[in-house]
């Protein structure tokens, strides 16, 4: 078998080959029990080039998926022949390919994607289509070209913010490294186009206690009020973690939640984190409990589509609390909860481990600097620390014990 180190975010595999020489391979992105199955499919390579033997089947089926650029590594190494690319006049042209490649569902590296990230693929793709033709080659577009489909995107109706134009250029980035990879175009025209995230601090809101009760009053049912309290005391991502939780992942008796993470779980180790349960969510659980029907499996059970529209819905609930809908009106519930979990006292690490990325996205995507912090500062002297957490919430439902 192969020695396998971690490198960072890389996994390294290393290799002597039948004619006794050293190789390496280099994976990103991957499990590792994904990592695991490569390198049992490698081993069965050398191995059966040994024997000159035919490979297992699995083999042969994780060869038909692999990248070209790994495919020409495995040829190198004496492995595999030469995997020969059948083509068509339709193959290099913009609109098959992208149709083939989301088709697929996997990204570069073969990681199978959720139906959320394919909704998003399928949108970059009509822009690119819209812009270029479903018939433009894809060796066509040049970087002149790719600049311009960023202005294009820029004055399209005053839709797309800086943010959103640099996710169309990230996806366009994998699209053409994808077309690299099957050797129809030599060069990613799109390269060098800025596609990371910026700080956009002002779509932070800061939803308080206050305004997460009066939403809470004007849900329209259980489910609702589940939801909510789930987002913004237990900081779940909207949807995708909501409709994962089961009533297996309550444990009751250690008074802790396990969160399924569809977003994070292409991470070693990272598919799931547990959470406290806090006192609200105690509560509310309990109430759904009590009214679940015997059998049931999955906590939320109203909205069991990861393609929902619960956002209209929620900005209808803010409305009718009268309240002003906020920016990323899921998203910052999340954040709200964070930023009162650290003003709480709560170590960063364990915070961000409990919301489920790293301290450095909670600096830069979570942590909020809220009005609360600057009453803080100048009633510290008077009356100390601003208690924003559970407490608070206590005290918001029973007025009696405000000081």
């Amino acid at each position: 078998m192969g020695s396998i180190t971690k490198d960072g975010k890389s996994w390294r595999l290393f290799y002597t080959l039948p004619g006794g020489s050293r190789a390496s391979v280099r994976f990103k992105g991957l499990t590792r029990r994904q990592i695991d199955s490569v390198d049992r499919c490698i081993d069965d390579l050398i191995i059966k080039a040994l024997s000159g033997q035919m490979v297992e089947t699995i083999t042969a089926q994780w060869l038909a998926t692999i990248d070209q650029t790994l495919h020409r590594k495995l040829e190198e190494w004496g492995l595999v022949s030469q995997r020969i690319i059948k083509r068509n006049d339709a193959e290099g042209r913009l609109g098959s390919f992208l149709n083939e490649f989301i088709a697929e569902g996997r990204t570069n590296t073969g990681r199978k994607v959720a139906k959320l990230t394919i909704r998003k693929w399928k949108t970059t793709a009509s822009y690119l289509i819209e812009h270029f033709g479903e018939s433009c080659g894809l060796e066509k577009v040049s970087v002149a070209d790719a600049k311009k489909f960023w202005v294009w995107l820029d004055n399209r109706d005053g839709i797309n913010t800086e943010n959103t134009i640099r996710k169309h250029i990230q996806l366009a980035k994998m699209f053409w490294n994808a077309a690299i990879d099957a050797e129809l175009v030599a060069k990613n025209p799109f390269r060098k186009l800025p596609s990371t995230s910026i700080e956009n601090k002002e779509r932070d809101y800061f939803v308080t206690c206050k305004e997460y009760l009066e939403c809470l009053e004007t849900c329209p049912d259980l489910q609702w009020r589940l939801i909510l309290t789930l987002c913004r005391i237990g900081g779940f991502r909207c949807p995708s973690e909501l409709i994962l939780l089961t009533w297996d992942d309550v444990l009751w008796d250690k008074k802790r939640i396990i969160v399924h993470s569809k977003k994070t779980e292409h991470h070693e180790g990272k598919d799931t984190r547990v959470i406290p349960m806090w006192p609200e969510l105690e509560e509310i659980l309990r109430e759904v409990w009590d009214e679940a029907d015997v059998g049931s499996e999955y906590v939320v059970t109203r909205y069991r589509d990861s393609g929902s529209n619960l956002r209209t819905l929620f900005i209808k609930i803010i409305k009718r609390a009268g309240l002003a809908p906020w920016p990323k009106v899921f998203q910052n519930l999340r954040a709200s909860r964070e930023t009162e979990l650290l003003d709480l006292g709560h170590p960063a690490h364990v915070v961000a481990g409990w919301m489920g990325h790293a301290v450095k996205v909670q600096n830069r995507h979570y942590a909020q600097i809220a009005d609360h912090h600057f009453d803080a500062a100048l009633n510290r002297s008077n009356s100390g620390a601003h208690d924003v957490g559970s407490s608070e919430l206590a005290r918001s439902r029973n007025p009696a014990k405000l000081v």
